[in-house]
C-alpha cells in the first residue's frame, strides 16, 4: 500500500471542497427560483383579478353613460353616440 502525496491530498481536498460548495450554491439558486416562481404565479393572479376588476368597472359606466371613451387622467367621458 501506498500514499498519495501531500500536495496530491491537498489538490483532491480542495476540489472536493468546491464541489461542495457549488453544490451548496445550486441548493440556494433552486430554492430562489421556487419562490419566484411562487412570487410570478401570485403576481400573474393578481393581475388577471385587477384586469377582470377594471372590465367590470369600465361596463358598469358603460351601462351608466353608454358607449365612449374614459381619460382616467381626467375623468372625461367623450359618448361616441
Amino acid at each position: 500500500m501506498s500514499n498519495v502525496t501531500q500536495e496530491e491530498l491537498n489538490e483532491v481536498k480542495t476540489i472536493a471542497e468546491s464541489e461542495q460548495r457549488t453544490a451548496s450554491q445550486l441548493g440556494f439558486v433552486e430554492a430562489e427560483l421556487h419562490s419566484l416562481t411562487i412570487n410570478k404565479e401570485s403576481l400573474l393572479t393578481n393581475l388577471a383579478q385587477l384586469r377582470n376588476l377594471r372590465q367590470t368597472k369600465l361596463k358598469e359606466l358603460t351601462d351608466k353613460y353608454g358607449a365612449g371613451t374614459l381619460n382616467i387622467d381626467t375623468g372625461e367621458f367623450t359618448s361616441t353616440k
